[in-house]
């Protein structure tokens, strides 16, 4: 992930929940690429999700079927992860699903004109590989994702990055 990613990350948790929280949180593509959030709260309760198992995946799913077994999480992270999903709503449906009712929901997502990536290819070197799915995510429709399950809801979009940084709360 890279630095602007996680600085929105950071700023936004540490605004709802405080540096020092001990906090239930799900993060959703939690794959340690290239650097992970576990650190953002060293004393939560830490539940990561991937459809691939590696470094920082506690449960290997879908994340559009995956099941919670009615857990709830005070923060629900999706960093750098719709944009190479064929089911984005659906993950903004399950972080919904995921997420206490004084949660929160913080997510990243490339936009135009970001250049097509690979979901586990942080340096670009392979691209997007044959059958990946990528596509960059319209900031205007993920605030409509969005609308549809959590009514406080902020958006940021980084057009010269090509970056759309959101937080929303039930």
């Amino acid at each position: 992930m890279h630095i602007e990613a996680q600085t929105f990350i950071t700023r936004k948790a540490h605004q709802i929940h405080g540096p020092r929280a001990q906090i239930d949180v799900v993060e959703f593509g939690s794959l340690d690429v290239n650097g992970g959030l576990r650190g953002l709260y060293p004393r939560a309760r830490w539940t990561g999700v991937d459809y691939m198992p590696g470094p920082g995946v506690d449960e290997v799913a879908d994340i559009v079927v995956w099941d919670a077994a009615n857990r709830r999480f005070d923060l629900v992270i999706c960093a750098e992860v719709l944009e190479h999903a064929p089911d984005p709503h659906g993950i903004i449906a399950k972080a919904r699903a995921a997420c206490n009712d004084d949660g929160a929901f913080i997510v990243t997502a490339a936009c135009d004109p970001r250049a097509q990536h690979g979901a586990y290819d942080p340096d670009g070197t392979y691209g997007v590989l044959p059958g990946e799915h990528y596509k960059n995510i319209e900031p205007e429709m993920l605030l409509d994702w969005l609308r549809r399950y959590f009514t406080m809801i902020e958006v940021v979009v980084d057009g010269r990055r090509g970056d759309v940084y959101a937080c929303a709360r039930p």
